[in-house]
């Protein structure tokens, strides 16, 4: 059961995540066929004495062994190898009786209480070691987000995608029922992780995380609400609020966001940006190019291929007055290392950022940051970010208001050596990324019917050479209609669809079918009949 190239076939070539042997129940299910087709057997023919001997001196054997080695078996302890051992001696007193007094009928209601404890005390052992799992805090978390999300699709009963700046778990999604950003799953396709790693967002092999949007990738996404908890006004509310609703990133953006709605402890905004799942921009652009080692720099990228003449979105700022206080200065943040004089003193650095009017700032800081380095203040509040990450992240760090003002950064240094990778600001262009949201929601993408597999709907393509571009990840299973006619999906991005589509009102289809489950379903059928087949000439050849 524990042989990696058997665990790594039963996951389909796939190499688990966390739980390495989950699927060991196929392991376990062919153990139960087997001893259940061994039991009907005893109850046919009589117990064969010497097979069963052999094999329970064996099983004995197994057990006395794992009990010398029971300290280093993680999820094995001492009460339940004493279970193990009485439930053992009672099946093997259990199959001996069998043996000999086959036709008593008080043995097979032993079997079955024997079965049933066996399996309910393997269940409840089974749930208690999950142990990240706490069942209330689930429910809790469920109603608490659902309430918001039901009083949003009230309101709005259209295709959309909703963040949020706290978290319990990357699948939040899926726990309050609705369309989100983040994931974590086995089978998560590497060109999903790779490009939330390359817009500056949390990711890994197995999840990505969207924390840290920009107010570019939430109108691209098609973030159109977040969800955010409450602010508290004390302590003792502090104190009462649930831990799944603590912060998980810091997002001023969201002040420039509309106040949907409120529930006792979540407030709902809407983003004006948000686009539709799907627009039309220009297809030549569309090409995919060499994608940077930034992320500001790559979202500059993606925006200019879906409008070639909206220039840089992100541009550069420079920080103003930088003072350090036990540390030895530096020339440019920017990949510096911070070194302290004194080992023992606080030791920091403190820079001011200008801030215009109704204007996004942004911090980029690299993977090898760890919260334990070094620690981020803005105007004397925490900067909440989800670290680790394996690329660059960009930090939401400002939103001016109705007038220019100044921010102060303060980097401390948590160990005597910390290198400021990657540390950059940046501001987005509102007056550009208005033009750009404005001029693609213009010709939208209508979703007018969606289920978990397919989407439909209609769109204007008012010029010639244009493309429907979509946020929809791209993979080999989608399959598009156009007007009820097959075309072949391109991907852009190095992650989404976009589909060549001619001028005039067109209807379009998604369908998702995934690669190989139509061999898959023939295999089972083919399988299916062939037991059927073998079972009947069995019972033919036998009677």
């Amino acid at each position: 059961m524990c042989f990696q190239p058997l665990d790594l076939f039963w996951h389909g070539m796939q190499l688990p995540v966390w739980y390495p042997y989950r699927f060991s129940f196929i392991f376990s299910f062919w153990m139960i066929i087997t001893a259940f087709s061994a039991f009907q057997d005893i109850v046919k023919h009589g117990l064969h004495w010497q097979p069963f001997t052999i094999s329970t001196a064996i099983v004995i054997l197994g057990m006395i062994v794992i009990g010398f080695q029971i300290k280093s078996l993680e999820y094995l302890n001492a009460t339940n190898y004493i279970w193990g051992w009485i439930y053992l001696i009672l099946s093997i007193g259990v199959i001996g009786f069998y043996g000999l007094y086959q036709r008593n009928n008080i043995l097979p209601i032993a079997v079955a209480i024997l079965m049933t404890g066996e399996m309910s005390l393997n269940f409840v052992n089974s749930l208690n070691n999950i142990s990240y799992l706490n069942n209330t805090d689930y429910t809790k978390f469920a109603a608490v987000t659902r309430k918001a999300v039901d009083q949003v699709k009230q309101s709005d009963g259209g295709f959309y995608r909703m963040g949020e700046t706290f978290s319990r778990t990357k699948n939040d999604a899926l726990t309050g029922d609705y369309n989100g950003g983040s994931v974590f799953s086995s089978t998560l396709e590497s060109a999903t992780s790779t490009f939330f790693g390359d817009i500056g967002q949390p990711n890994g092999d197995a999840y990505v995380f969207y924390s840290n949007g920009t107010r570019f990738t939430d109108a691209l996404l098609g973030m159109k609400y977040w969800l955010n908890e409450r602010p508290v006004s004390n302590n003792q509310q502090l104190k009462n609020l649930p831990q799944f609703l603590s912060p998980l990133t810091s997002k001023p953006d969201l002040s420039q966001y509309q106040l949907k709605s409120q529930t006792q402890l979540i407030n709902t905004y809407q983003n004006p940006s948000a686009l539709p799942i799907g627009f039309a921009s220009p297809t030549k652009s569309l090409k995919s190019t060499r994608v940077p080692n930034d992320p500001v720099t790559y979202q500059n990228q993606l925006a200019n291929q879906l409008d070639p003449t909206i220039g840089n979105l992100f541009e550069h700022v420079q920080y103003r007055d930088p003072q350090y206080h036990n540390i030895y200065p530096v020339l440019n943040l920017n990949n510096a290392v911070l070194r302290k004089k004194n080992m023992m003193a606080q030791s920091y650095v403190t820079v001011k950022i200008p801030i215009k009017k109704n204007t996004s700032y942004y911090m980029t800081m690299g993977p090898n940051i760890a919260d334990k380095q070094l620690t981020v203040l803005v105007n004397g509040n925490n900067l909440t970010q989800f670290r680790p990450s394996k690329k660059t992240v960009v930090a939401n760090i400002a939103t001016g208001g109705t007038g220019n003002d100044t921010v102060t950064v303060k980097f401390f240094a948590n160990t005597n050596d910390v290198w400021l990778q990657n540390v950059n600001f940046y501001q987005i262009n509102q007056q550009k990324m208005t033009k750009l949201t404005n001029a693609l929601k213009s010709t939208p993408y209508n979703v007018t019917k969606w289920n978990n597999h397919r989407l439909s709907g209609t769109i204007n393509i008012k010029r010639a050479n244009q493309s429907l571009t979509t946020t929809i990840p791209y993979s080999k299973g989608w399959h598009v209609k156009v007007d009820n006619h097959a075309v072949t999906p391109r991907k852009w991005g190095r992650m989404f669809i976009s589909v060549p589509i001619s001028k005039g009102s067109h209807h379009v289809t998604f369908t998702y079918w995934p690669q190989g489950l139509g061999t898959g379903i023939l295999i089972s059928i083919l399988g299916i009949g062939y037991l059927f087949i073998e079972n009947q000439w069995k019972r033919r050849h036998h009677s």
